[in-house]
């Protein structure tokens, strides 16, 4: 970033944060929220977030995960609309248009002069991800009203937040100082801790902190098994061995044997032989195989508390089909994108809607993110065909639904032609020929209301080119 260009205040937060100097030891430094809201006190980060943070570049699945939520989550379209008017449509909200070469659009596709948006946004989900928070620097330009850039403080580079006797944040600067900034120019975004809402956030990864610490661990210890040559583990007892000499092993022990680095390392030890002894050297195996260990299994079992206990990810989604076939693949992303992609965009909806888009001045404008349930198009359009389909709502109705501007002599329900509707009192003695006439029945229904709801013919929409799919029973 050219520190040059950017000027007053900001500048000099800036120059303060960015530097070549290497970060303090945060773990020394930061302290924990504890668990009660005290007046006056000006709570730290969790202790653990820096590690989480370094374990997210050294821990595959735990890196996987952060990745994948953090990459789609940015993928993600967003828009700025202008309301016009104050009056509901038909379908409850009000008509907007969107607002081209509106401010706050330029500065969502370029935060700042150093990241893009997609960048931005990926970064910011990945805070909030392992650190449940993330804060926004605002720079107001020359101006000092509306922001012209935005620019993401590591969360843990901020010491404490503010309080009663501190009404500012502080956050650590490279060469181990400190500066305060004021809370009318950072945006707090925070996924609450139960424990103590008004203190620092909660990430997801400090719930499965023990599933990621021991599949690292299992990790490491299978390392060390090639590593000493795939040999299990054992020790050699000698005989003759003088007391000097098993003290010297004793105390070489630990350097030798402790760590998941040295296991499988064969020891050895002195003894006396006794009387049913045979005397010369003995092996004692004590080490058991990874099968005896259920090794595999165990780490599956990490794995899978880690993608779905930790962050809800289908294993689909990070490629795991051990148990799945095309059915499954396909309602794996329908689960991601409703129950991980969709919450997680609402939140950020929210957070912006209240604490940056008030910063333009203008009630009119909305920012806005695409909805991430790719198939709710689609769905939306298939209910409205049934729901005309079963004159259970008009024409206008199931056009609206699906962002369809009505038409004239719309307001009417649907009524088969050139359909005879075989009733309880007029089946006829041949199975055949009444399932023929129940089936061009539907078939007349469903051409129907496809040309009437979307005003094209059944077979000229093929199931997918509108977004609707119509499915012969």
């Amino acid at each position: 970033m050219n520190i040059a260009r950017v000027g007053g205040y900001f500048g000099r937060v800036m120059a303060a944060l960015v530097g070549r100097a290497p970060l303090p030891s945060n773990e020394q430094r930061f302290t924990d929220i504890g668990f009660t809201p005290v007046a006056g006190v000006s709570y730290g980060v969790a202790s653990a977030v820096p590690l989480y943070m370094r374990k997210f570049g050294e821990h595959p699945w735990l890196k996987g995960c952060v990745r994948l939520v953090a990459e789609e989550c940015a993928a993600l379209k967003w828009h700025v609309w202008r309301e016009m008017g104050d009056e509901p449509g038909p379908d409850g909200k009000v008509a907007r248009k969107l607002a081209r070469g509106h401010a706050l659009a330029a500065l969502w596709a370029r935060p700042n002069s150093f990241q893009t948006g997609f960048n931005f946004r990926y970064l910011l989900q990945v805070y909030l991800e392992i650190a449940g928070e993330c804060f926004v620097l605002i720079n107001r330009g020359q101006s000092g009203s509306r922001p012209v850039e935005l620019t993401i403080i590591p969360p843990h580079w901020v010491s404490a937040v503010p309080s009663a006797t501190d009404p500012a944040f502080t956050v650590w600067r490279p060469d181990g100082g400190q500066i305060s900034i004021p809370p009318e120019d950072v945006i707090w975004i925070q996924i609450p801790n139960p424990i103590n809402p008004w203190g620092r956030g909660l990430g997801a990864v400090r719930s499965v902190d023990d599933e990621i610490n021991g599949d690292d661990l299992a990790s490491k210890w299978n390392e060390g098994f090639y590593r000493n040559g795939g040999k299990p583990g054992g020790i050699l007892m000698i005989a003759g061995a003088s007391p000097d000499r098993v003290q010297r092993i004793r105390e070489e022990w630990n350097a030798q044997h402790q760590g998941v680095f040295n296991a499988f390392k064969t020891a050895f030890l002195g003894y006396e032989p006794g009387r049913d002894s045979k005397g010369g050297s003995e092996y004692h195996d004590l080490s058991k195989s990874h099968k005896d260990l259920d090794f595999i299994e165990g780490r599956k079992q990490y794995r899978d508390i880690i993608l779905q206990a930790g962050f809800g990810i289908p294993p689909e989604k990070m490629g795991i089909v051990e148990n799945s076939n095309r059915a499954t693949a396909e309602e794996s992303e329908k689960l991601f994108q409703t129950n991980v992609l969709r919450p997680r965009v609402y939140r950020l909806q929210d957070e912006w809607a209240a604490w940056l888009v008030p910063l333009f001045g203008e009630n009119d404008v909305l920012l806005e993110c695409e909805d991430p349930v790719q198939e709710s198009k689609r769905w939306q359009a298939e209910h409205a065909v049934k729901l005309y389909q079963a004159s259970l709502a008009t024409k206008n109705e199931a056009r609206i639904s699906n962002n369809m501007p009505p038409v004239d002599g719309g307001d009417v329900y649907f009524e088969p032609k050139n359909a005879d509707i075989v009733g309880p009192g007029d089946r006829t003695s041949d199975p055949d020929k009444e399932r023929a006439m129940l089936r061009d029945t539907v078939e007349a229904a469903c051409e129907a209301a496809c040309r009437a709801v979307l005003g094209v013919t059944r077979a000229g929409m093929n199931g997918k080119a509108h977004g609707v799919e119509v499915v012969e029973r």
